[in-house]
């Protein structure tokens, strides 16, 4: 491959900040894709490929070639073009076998096999969430075969053996969403990690019922449990961030959804609503230990410290959650993390609270090509 100095002289300095500092793999791009004004959409595109493959892999690298400079060790590695075959060739530790910091090892060691691991590794697939109140999904993908898009029509996903209906669509090449066909047709879809979109399809049906998605943030499941229950049953997506919550009001009307209003999650909130929501779903917040297929840096920056303060988040949350749930209402807690303190731990903090466990799934990003989530349903006494 031949390399302009610049791109690779941008490349190291940009692995240098990512390595250095807990940015995000997404916000180190931008930086450096605005302070090069002069790249053209070859320059950005060579830069990101060259960024993400090298970060996600550069402890193994920097291992396996020592004398060399990063960029340098990818490019004399590329004609492997499987980074597991360095593994195999190398005697070196395990959080340098699959790149990651010594702690996300210790923490993820006994949770996921050396299978999940190729897969968490992997650049993440492009999925799409259809809006099928909208459009079929068989429509939807009839507009990506008239615009030559390659695609993979999804309606089912396994979870354990266990499998459950959603409406999902795999892109299969570079697009570009701001262009047709999606731009004309973008009330029909969400851009949504297959993962993310399983643990809304598991739940039950529920007619004429109160639903909560607490702790809303942008709004992905907010956005779904429209799409399985609006009009018949109401929904309140609530957080603490006003500009969210606002956010999120758009994208539901562009969606075309009724039945549904946000308010902020305030100790007037948790008051008003006590003991009188039907379905509760808590997407609580966590380590996103789950998500490094996108979130690259997560799998060097990831604390003792920022684990514990997650942990103590979320059994605050967990707290005020249970107590909107009324008498044989349902709560659903989902994180996006393989690690036990965020998933088994917490099921079993909520288990202490008199809840009763109606199901629990891990979502292995082995088993969908997606990112890793956990997620438990409870019933209250």
């Amino acid at each position: 491959m031949k390399l302009h100095p610049n791109i690779k002289n941008q490349v190291l300095k940009a692995l240098d900040l990512a390595i250095s500092n807990p940015l995000s793999s997404e916000e180190i791009y931008l930086k450096f894709s605005k302070e090069n004004k002069k790249w053209g959409a070859r320059d950005r595109k060579t830069f990101a490929a060259l960024f993400y493959d090298i970060y996600r892999y550069y402890k193994l690298l920097d291992f396996r070639y020592p004398d060399k400079d990063l960029v340098e060790a990818y490019l004399e590695f590329i004609e492997y073009n499987d980074f597991s075959k360095i593994s195999e060739q190398i005697e070196a530790s395990p959080n340098i076998k699959h790149s990651c910091s010594e702690f996300f090892w210790d923490k993820s060691e006994n949770q996921i096999n050396e299978k999940e691991w190729l897969f968490l590794n992997k650049k993440a697939a492009i999925y799409l969430n259809i809006n099928t109140n909208l459009i079929s999904l068989l429509d939807f993908s009839d507009l990506l075969k008239q615009a030559k898009i390659a695609h993979e029509v999804i309606d089912m996903a396994t979870v354990s053996q266990d499998k459950f209906p959603i409406s999902a669509i795999k892109i299969n090449q570079r697009v570009n969403f701001q262009a047709d066909p999606f731009l004309s047709n973008s009330s029909y879809f969400e851009i949504q990690d297959l993962g993310s979109q399983i643990p809304i399809s598991t739940l039950p049906e529920l007619q004429n019922g109160l639903i909560v998605d607490f702790c809303a943030g942008q709004g992905g499941k907010s956005i779904q449990l429209l799409k399985k229950f609006s009009p018949k049953s109401k929904l309140i997506s609530t957080d603490i961030d006003e500009q969210k919550l606002n956010h999120l009001s758009l994208r539901a009307q562009r969606l075309n959804f009724t039945n549904f209003e946000t308010k902020i999650l305030d100790q007037s909130f948790l008051d008003t609503y006590q003991n009188k929501v039907d379905l509760l779903v808590l997407d609580a917040p966590c380590s996103g230990s789950g998500t490094i297929r996108r979130q690259i840096s997560l799998k060097y920056h990831i604390t003792k410290h920022s684990l514990e303060k997650n942990i103590i988040l979320q059994r605050s949350i967990i707290e005020n959650a249970i107590n909107l749930v009324k008498s044989e209402g349902l709560l659903l807690y989902i994180t996006c993390s393989i690690f036990t303190e965020e998933n088994q731990a917490q099921r079993d903090f909520i288990l202490e609270k008199k809840l009763v466990l109606v199901s629990e799934y891990q979502v292995f990003s082995s088993e969908n090509d997606s990112d890793s989530f956990y997620f438990c349903l409870f019933r209250k006494k």
